[in-house]
């Protein structure tokens, strides 16, 4: 049976409360039904804890009047005494707004659920055993690397299900599954504390690749410390790096913000973000990918958006209000009241990983980044262990070197991008190497 037919049980009682609401006094309404089911299995301090599952459920909602003001609110329930008072809180609420004439849902568009795959079929046949192999796997193997020690590994999965309602005369269900492994680890001989993670709609994806191989060998690179080289050595971006700071950046190119001048992106003359190498794509509809969904918080399907285009400003994300003020559509990335990136695609270009590094004389490819990344005003100050590459080869490593520099000026001083496309946290992005930004070694 189609596991959609859970979902559509919830419509009817949808359509009631918007008939309620329009008889209140509101001119629109739109409902949400989402249930997330989690369960949570982790091995720590040399033993299994007790497995979490937990369930809940939230109705949420807009009210939209005459002439468009429109309040967001939550329901205890579908049919409870609750529903009533809610909406009259609303709808005064509402009252007391000043007319907006861009509020009001989305317009209907057309709704794909067909070739999605983002719910898994195996979800209701998962054991407890399956999910325990999971970390006996990546145990095991951290295990084998000598003085690699395995402190956490993670187990998470979750099942989403949604109901969307409109007055506009439309309503759809979906349903997505998301699995998450987080594999940390420690290195006895630098004491050194690394994460891997990964996360994927279909078990299989995580249920059979020891990802603590991935950690080891990042643990071990790091081992054999060097100081910082001299002169100007290039910054090399991993791929994994390299999808941690997208994905981090991203949401700065929301319409808001830049209605608002407070994003970088609003700041940038004549939209140049970049140089012509850098192309940059937001698809939410990309098949089997870990941010994909049917519709957002609005019913509305989410649209490819070529973020940067060549260098240049591409597109940003828009909510049905933002849409109507700059005469679009609607992105169909609003999630939890927050305009939400989905699964970000950085061009890659057309020499191995190999062939490009082969011709850089020094280079410097941090492990990981962390620190702060001001999206107002576009400055970057990241520190990391970095692996020192000399053609490619490594050479040592620097326990941590800092990038304090600017997201436009990164992307500006992109020398190339290598073709090894790869998958973290749903970006797709290759190793990129950047010269001329001024890389330090911190002291620790």
């Amino acid at each position: 049976m189609d596991r959609r037919q859970d979902e559509r049980t919830n419509v009817p009682a949808l359509l009631k409360i918007i008939d309620e609401a329009k008889a209140l006094g509101a001119e629109h309404a739109e409902l949400l039904v989402t249930r997330v089911d989690r369960a949570e299995h982790v091995w720590a301090e040399g033993r299994r804890a007790p497995a979490k599952k937990d369930s809940k459920t939230v109705v949420s909602g807009v009210v939209t009047l005459h002439e468009g003001q429109a309040v967001p609110f939550t329901l205890p329930d579908l049919a409870g005494k609750g529903v009533k008072p809610a909406l009259e809180a609303a709808i005064n609420k509402a009252k007391k707004l000043p007319a907006d004439p861009d509020g009001g849902p989305a317009e209907r568009y057309p709704i794909t659920l067909r070739g999605l795959s983002v719910d898994d079929p195996r979800y209701p046949n998962i054991s407890e055993e399956d999910r325990d192999e999971v970390l006996l796997i990546n145990r095991e193997a951290c295990a084998e690397s000598p003085g690699v020690d395995p402190t956490r590994i993670t187990y998470q999965e979750q099942r989403r299900a949604r109901s969307f309602v409109s007055s506009r005369g439309f309503d759809s269900v979906a349903a997505d599954t998301l699995y998450h492994v987080i594999v940390e680890g420690r290195d006895s001989h630098s004491g050194r504390v690394l994460a891997h993670s990964a996360v994927a709609r279909n078990f299989a994806n995580v249920g059979s690749l020891p990802y603590g191989v991935e950690l080891t060998r990042r643990l071990m690179d790091l081992r054999d410390e060097v100081p910082m080289p001299p002169g100007e050595p290039a910054l090399i971006l991993e791929s994994r790096v390299l999808a941690g700071l997208l994905r981090s950046i991203a949401p700065a190119f929301s319409a808001e913000l830049v209605e608002r001048g407070a994003s970088f992106v609003s700041k940038a003359p004549g939209g140049k973000l970049g140089n012509a190498r850098i192309h940059l794509i937001d698809d939410g509809g990309l098949t089997g990918a870990p941010y994909t969904l049917a519709f957002d918080d609005r019913g509305v399907p989410p649209m490819p958006i070529p973020i940067i285009r060549e260098g240049v400003l591409g597109g940003l994300y828009h909510t049905p209000a933002t849409a109507r003020r700059h005469n679009a559509r609607p992105t169909g990335h609003q999630l939890g009241g927050a305009l939400v990136p989905s699964n970000l695609g950085f061009r890659s270009g057309n020499r191995s990983r190999t062939q490009m590094l082969g011709e850089v004389n020094l280079g410097l490819a941090p492990d990981h980044l962390t620190g702060k990344i001001d999206l107002n005003n576009g400055t970057v100050d990241l520190r990391g262990p970095a692996l020192v590459l000399e053609r490619g080869q490594r050479r040592g490593a620097v326990r941590e070197i800092r990038v304090k520099t600017t997201i436009i000026e990164l992307f500006t001083k992109v020398v190339e991008v290598a073709s090894d496309q790869e998958r973290h946290d749903g970006v797709d992005c290759a190793t990129t190497l950047i010269r001329g930004v001024p890389l330090v070694a911190t002291a620790t």
